[in-house]
């Protein structure tokens, strides 16, 4: 009668082992599909971070090129404003020359100036 008490013992708990075994195996599968679930809105966030990743990249090298281009063309500005200016500079020069020896002023020589 021992054994017979031990053998259905051991049936039974190894059938309850058994079905909290199951049990506790589909838990655990629904967990996974939850963490899933999550991995995959993470990779959904990071590849729209990497989109916008890249268009700031795009940005960045078109306004690099666009600050390029402005800065060669405030150069050449620049440079024919200093053109111009050596210009009228020479122009008011050879007026107020004009003007002084006109009112009886003699050019330096070499010699005095």
């Amino acid at each position: 009668m021992d054994v017979l008490d031990t053998v259905v013992s051991t049936t039974v708990l190894v059938a309850l082992g058994l079905v909290l075994a199951w049990m506790g195996n589909r838990r655990f599968d629904a967990i996974d599909r939850r963490f899933e679930a999550v991995d995959q809105r993470f990779e959904a966030v990071d590849r729209r971070f990497e989109a916008v990743d890249q268009r700031f990249e795009t940005l960045g090298s078109e306004l690099r090129g666009e600050i390029a281009a402005l800065g060669s063309e405030l150069r050449g500005e620049i440079a024919a404003l200093g053109s111009d200016l050596r210009t009228e500079v020479r122009a008011v020069r050879a007026d107020l020359t004009q003007i002084a020896l006109a009112v009886g002023a003699q050019q330096p020589t070499r010699d005095t100036a």
